[in-house]
This record gives structure tokens, C-alpha cells and sequence, in this order.
């Protein structure tokens, strides 16, 4: 499914800066398309800062590709976020 999803990505019709963004979540989905990264890790592998990155993944959020769930922390706080990609939105791979 991964493989499968970054393909849909990549297809996608989107910026350059948040197609990336896409993919390295959709690297880290599981089989039904959520994700569980933090955006500093995104951050890390994108060159960017986690406020950049936050703001790309407000924008795929925005333009439906993501849902973001967002999650705390035992004894109060934030913890990381988990997205799920909304196939209905990103193409189908061409052949």
C-alpha cells in the first residue's frame, strides 16, 4: 500500500514543496494510509523548518489530500499528530 500511495502523491496535481511533504508522510503509512510522524522528523528530511512543515501540512489539509488527528500526552501536552490520506482526492497512477 505504501508504494502504491507515494505513487498517488507524486501523480498528484500539487506544489512541488507540498508533494514532498505528501510523500514522506505517505512513506511512513501503514496499509491503510495513516501516518504517524512528527513534523520535526519532517522537517529533518525535507531541509525545512517545522514551522514550514506545519504549514505545508495545513495546506494539504486544506486541499483534502490529509485529515490530521491530532493526539496528546499522558499528563498533559501535545503529542504527535497522525494523518490519514483521502485517496478520493489523489489520482489515480497513471501506467
Amino acid at each position: 500500500m505504501r508504494e502504491y500511495l507515494m505513487r498517488r502523491v507524486l501523480w498528484a496535481d500539487l506544489p512541488a514543496h507540498l508533494k514532498l511533504t505528501a510523500a514522506i508522510i505517505a512513506h511512513a503509512a501503514n496499509d491503510e494510509g495513516l501516518a504517524f510522524v512528527e513534523q520535526r522528523q519532517i522537517a529533518a528530511q525535507l531541509g525545512q523548518s517545522v514551522r514550514q512543515v506545519a504549514r505545508n501540512v495545513r495546506d494539504l489539509q486544506g486541499l483534502g489530500v490529509l485529515s490530521i488527528y491530532r493526539h496528546g500526552k499522558q499528563g498533559g501536552g501535545r503529542g504527535p499528530n497522525s494523518y490519514q490520506f483521502n485517496l478520493d482526492v489523489l489520482p489515480h497512477p497513471k501506467r
